[in-house]
This record gives structure tokens, C-alpha cells and sequence, in this order.
């Protein structure tokens, strides 16, 4: 998330819970460690900018700082 802020690219976390520890799932028993792929998948997963206005230009962008980041073996 730092790595793309700091090139002007907003993030977010939309789905910081995986859905067997979300409050309103508590009475079917689940517990951390339940589900781990789960949860990995939560603590690891971002949101990208996405929205009909996006122009091919910014998903340019966006795509080739992925790519950056993942050659600078920063993740």
C-alpha cells in the first residue's frame, strides 16, 4: 500500500476480515484458525482503484507500478 501511495495510487483494505470472523457470523462457531487460506488471503489483499471513469492511461499506470513493486522484490 505504501509503495503505490507514494506514486499517487489509492488503496484500500475492503475486506480486512475473512467472513467466518465478521461479528454477524460469530454464532456459527468459527474461530481464527479455522479457515487459514482465509485469512492469509485477508491480512494479503488490497483493493485497486477501479471505476467506469478510469482512463486506460491511469490503468497503465497503476499496472506498471505493480509491476515495479514486484521486480524490487518489495513485497
Amino acid at each position: 500500500m505504501n509503495f503505490l501511495t507514494t506514486r499517487g495510487i489509492e488503496t484500500g483494505l475492503h475486506y480486512p476480515l475473512p467472513v467466518h470472523l465478521e461479528n454477524a457470523y460469530i454464532p456459527l462457531g468459527y474461530h481464527a484458525g479455522d479457515f487459514p487460506v482465509s485469512e492469509r488471503l485477508a491480512r494479503n489483499s488490497l483493493s485497486l482503484p477501479i471505476y467506469p471513469e478510469l482512463g486506460l492511461e491511469a490503468v497503465d499506470y497503476i499496472a506498471a507500478a505493480i509491476q515495479e513493486f514486484d521486480r524490487a522484490g518489495e513485497n
